[in-house]
């Protein structure tokens, strides 16, 4: 979360908690956070991303987000 906060400009959220030790995840709500997380992922670090999961991204970010991908 820190990462994504200093890195990418989200905003801090819950860090959730699940059964598994040492296991909790994030969830981000929003456009325009998600188009953020999005960046970070696949703008920066070429290739370290696989191409089927950054199309699944860009297939539901809307028309206006795409143009920096």
């Amino acid at each position: 979360m820190k990462i994504l906060v200093e890195k990418a400009g989200v905003n801090n959220v819950n860090l959730y908690k699940i059964s598994s030790p040492g296991m909790a995840y994030l969830k981000y709500c929003g456009n325009n956070n998600i188009y953020k997380i999005a960046k970070f992922l696949y703008s920066y670090s070429p290739s370290v991303y696989l191409e089927r999961k950054k199309q699944v991204v860009l297939d539901n970010l809307p028309t206006k987000y795409l143009r920096d991908f």
